[in-house]
């Protein structure tokens, strides 16, 4: 099999940790050819306008790469968040299949193979993702939760991203988060999806994230987090635009499934 994908990589102030995402999909992309994929790779990371040296890290780490993988940095001039990041670079590429990783993150060598020998197998899946490892012992009952609303683990073909609208760009998101799952929920109602039941995906926790904010609570079982108020909720411009995009969605797939 010959595929074209792409590795999205959004960065900002993180030039510390860039370097592990980095090694971490060269190792990956490098075990395509163990599953008889013949991989073409663009890795493309996409600085936010960081207040480090992220950009020139990314320079030098993607100055030498092996062969089949081509890279490049895009240097946004302000700073407006990981989903209008990952949407610029999605528009630097003209790879058919999208992953992304966020920058202090990193992929399990099975990854990249993994998800697209599933998706190449099956054409009516608009996406696979796969399971995270987490550094703090997360409660059974979040895993599901917690795996199908974020990116990181995703493998998208770019034509479903596309017809999605991209990822949420109020300017609240760069603030809130919530970007991936509003993005992972329209997916869910616009085209099927497959879960790859292993995990591929090492997820750090970083200060400040909605996920370290809740890492007390997913230590628990989910039921006990139902009556607690949340750190940090989504303000009315943020639904407001998930509620839009949710209605084009469902009208997509409803005049999609008519024929």
């Amino acid at each position: 099999m010959t595929c074209r994908a792409a590795v999205i990589i959004p960065v900002y102030t993180c030039a510390a940790e860039l370097p592990r995402a980095v090694r971490s999909v060269l190792a990956s992309a490098a075990r395509a050819a163990d599953y008889g994929i013949a991989l073409d790779l663009d890795l493309v990371v996409v600085d936010d306008a960081s207040t480090d040296a992220s950009a020139e890290v990314a320079e030098a780490l993607l100055a030498e790469l092996p062969p089949g993988v081509r890279g490049r940095v895009v240097r946004c001039a302000d700073n407006r968040g990981a989903g209008p990041a990952r949407d610029a670079g999605v528009a630097a590429t003209d790879a058919e299949l999208i992953f992304f990783l966020d920058a202090d993150d990193e992929y399990l060598p099975s990854h990249i193979p993994e998800c697209l020998g599933s998706l190449l197998a099956d054409s009516n899946l608009g996406y696979v993702w796969t399971r995270r490892v987490w550094e703090i012992p997360i409660h059974e009952s979040w895993s599901d939760l917690l795996d199908r609303s974020t990116v990181m683990n995703l493998c998208i073909r770019r034509d479903w991203h596309l017809r999605a609208g991209g990822f949420p760009s109020h300017a609240d998101f760069r603030d809130h988060g919530y970007e991936d799952s509003f993005y992972r929920r329209i997916l869910f109602a616009l085209v099927p999806g497959m879960l790859i039941d292993e995990p591929t995906v090492r997820f750090h926790l970083r200060p400040r994230s909605t996920q370290a904010l809740m890492a007390e609570r997913i230590c628990q079982p989910y039921a006990k987090s139902k009556d607690v108020v949340a750190d940090r909720l989504p303000t009315a411009s943020m639904l407001g635009e998930f509620e839009a995009r949710m209605a084009s969605a469902k009208a997509l797939r409803a005049k999609i499934l008519a024929g």
